[in-house]
C-alpha cells in the first residue's frame, strides 16, 4: 500500500512541473505510466491486506489477472532497458539531448513487448490459448 502512496506522489510532484510549460505527449504518457505503477501497487496491497485479514483468497477475474500482470511486467521491461538505450542513444547520435529524446521511446516498445510476451505466456500456460498447428 505505501509502494502506491509513494508512485501516486512522484506522479503528482511531475504534474507540478507542468505550470512551467504546456505538458507534451510524452510528458502525458510518462504520467499515465507513474498513475498506473499507483494503481498496480494498490491493488497487490489491498490483495495482500485482505489476504492477511481473512486468510484466504479472493476470486478474481482471470481478464483482470491478465490485465494487471500486464501493467505489471511493462514497468521492468521499460525501466531495466532505459539506461542501456540512453547509453547506446546517446552513442548513435552523438549527442546526449537527441539520444535522451529518442531511448524513452525504445524502451517504451520493449515494455509494451515485454507485457505481451509475458501475458500471452502466462494465457497459454495456464490453457486459455491453443498455439495454432503448422502442420
Amino acid at each position: 500500500m505505501m509502494a502506491s502512496w509513494a508512485a501516486a506522489g512522484v506522479a503528482a510532484e511531475v504534474a507540478d512541473g507542468f505550470s512551467f510549460r504546456p505538458p507534451s505527449s510524452l510528458d502525458l504518457l510518462g504520467e499515465g505510466i507513474a498513475y498506473s505503477m499507483a494503481l498496480v501497487a494498490f491493488a497487490v496491497g489491498a490483495r495482500c491486506l485482505f489476504f492477511a485479514a481473512t486468510g484466504r483468497e479472493a476470486k478474481i477475474p482471470r481478464s483482470i489477472k491478465l490485465a494487471t500482470l500486464g501493467i505489471g511486467m511493462f514497468f521492468p521491461g521499460f525501466l531495466l532497458s532505459l539506461p542501456f538505450t540512453v547509453y547506446f542513444a546517446g552513442r548513435l547520435y552523438g549527442s546526449a539531448a537527441q539520444g535522451a529524446d529518442t531511448a524513452p521511446l525504445i524502451s517504451l516498445g520493449l515494455g509494451v513487448s515485454t507485457a505481451i510476451v509475458f501475458t500471452l505466456r502466462t494465457r497459454k500456460k495456464s490453457g486459455g490459448v491453443q498455439p495454432p498447428q503448422l502442420m
